[in-house]
């Protein structure tokens, strides 16, 4: 099913499928079953969602640096997609590109992630299940130069985990008190 195709893409963060994906979109839509048509699909849906007219996208991937999106325009789309996305996203501690993120952390088996990694860039989006609350959404994206090695990544994303493991539904008594 294309749910598990999906899946596997986002959890593994498979360029090659994405890339696929995106031509299919092409070829369902415009009956053209390229990267173009595809792509004139994805933008016409992104605009239609309330993107910024400043997205560029170049490929399916992301692997394109004349890619652009802020965190703004990741987190409109985790939050249109907040039912449907986590399922498919890997788990902090255990699958996918974050198998090995966050595993002595409380965020470890919480955290649903999509990592996206480049020469100087490195970016985590994705949710942190609330008990009875919406998740957090949330869209981490780091620019700099060897951002993408891990002894310059991993100390923030370890202090985002510890700032997420923070959010909770509602105040404990100990927030309250003076």
């Amino acid at each position: 099913p294309l749910t598990q195709i999906i899946q596997e893409m986002l959890v593994n963060s498979d360029n090659n499928t994405a890339e696929l994906l995106l031509k299919e979109i092409g070829f369902v839509t415009a009956q053209q079953g390229s990267t173009e048509a595809g792509l004139s699909k994805a933008l016409e849906i992104l605009v239609k969602d309330g993107l910024a007219a400043s997205t560029i996208l170049k490929d399916g991937s992301g692997l394109s640096n004349l890619n652009r999106a802020t965190c703004s325009d990741f987190n409109k789309i985790l939050v249109k997609n907040a039912e449907a996305f986590p399922p498919l996203f890997a788990v902090a501690g255990e699958t996918g590109t974050i198998r090995d993120m966050f595993d002595s952390s409380p965020m470890k088996g919480r955290l649903l992630g999509k990592t996206g990694t480049l020469n100087g860039v490195k970016a985590l989006v994705g949710y942190v299940p609330i008990e009875a609350s919406d998740p957090v959404v949330f869209s981490l994206i780091l620019n700099a130069t060897a951002i993408d090695n891990q002894t310059a990544y991993r100390p923030i994303w370890n202090a985002f985990g510890d700032a997420l493991n923070k959010a909770k539904s509602e105040p404990r008594v100990e927030q309250l008190a003076p």
